[in-house]
């Protein structure tokens, strides 16, 4: 009975370890891009819900994105005023791990921060009480893969690949 040699034994577990690595790299990106699909889920569904509670309520209703933190931030705008102010923050949100706010486009300009508002009819308002229309990307920082959430000038709140 003939064993295998030290050289033989080495070869095949530099080939393992070859092939595992590539699957762990495919594993974890696929694990990264979820984390995207989901984070852009929750964003356009947090839209859709503080768009609900201001025509239910018929209070305004927002949230407020900062490329800077990796989330945002629900409120109610007691005041009236189209802002954030201390004492309106309802709920803040963390996105998923590795995923990040790219970009926030206003009326097509480039923004790093936002408090979008809807008003009573669902229509979304910017920091100055004026109709809007945004586009925020996010990116997964692993594999740079984008996922937009669009809001439309008229209140329609959906997301897209890129």
């Amino acid at each position: 009975v003939r064993g295998f040699s030290l050289v033989e034994f080495l070869v095949v577990m530099v080939i393992i370890s070859i092939l595992s690595s590539f699957g762990i790299s495919y594993v974890l990106n696929i694990i990264a891009n979820q984390r995207l699909r989901n984070s852009a889920n929750l964003l356009r569904d947090d839209l859709v819900k503080v768009k609900n509670l201001s025509i239910t309520s018929g209070r305004l209703w927002g949230i407020s994105l900062n490329t800077n933190v990796n989330g945002y931030t629900l409120f109610r705008d007691d005041n009236q005023n189209c802002a954030l102010d201390e004492g309106e923050a309802v709920r803040t949100i963390n996105l998923s791990e590795g995923v990040v706010i790219h970009s926030i486009l206003v009326n097509n300009s480039a923004s790093t921060q936002l408090q979008i508002i809807f008003d009573r009819r669902g229509v979304p308002r910017d920091n100055g009480c004026n109709p809007v229309a945004i586009k925020v990307v996010l990116r997964s920082a692993r594999t740079n893969d984008t996922r937009s959430v669009l809001v439309s000038s008229g209140g329609r709140i959906i997301h897209e690949t890129q």
